[in-house]
């Protein structure tokens, strides 16, 4: 389950909505929505993407984030 909160953080945190970082990483707005709000899951290579977006390296962060 994706910690929403603390991706929501990162999100807010380096400038971006859901809108503009779904189109930065090439997604739909909607879709994006979906898995933060946990209707479908992450695949590895978004998760990747977003991670590089909003600068998140640390590995245990990103499982705190996307593996809850």
């Amino acid at each position: 389950m994706v910690d929403k909160n603390k991706l929501m953080g990162y999100i807010v945190s380096n400038g971006f909505t859901q809108r503009s970082l779904a189109k930065s990483i090439n997604v739909s707005k909607n879709t994006l929505n979906a898995k933060i709000n946990g209707h479908s899951a992450f695949d590895t290579i978004l998760i990747d993407k977003i991670c590089a977006k909003l600068h998140i390296t640390d590995d245990c962060e990103k499982a705190k984030i996307f593996l809850g």
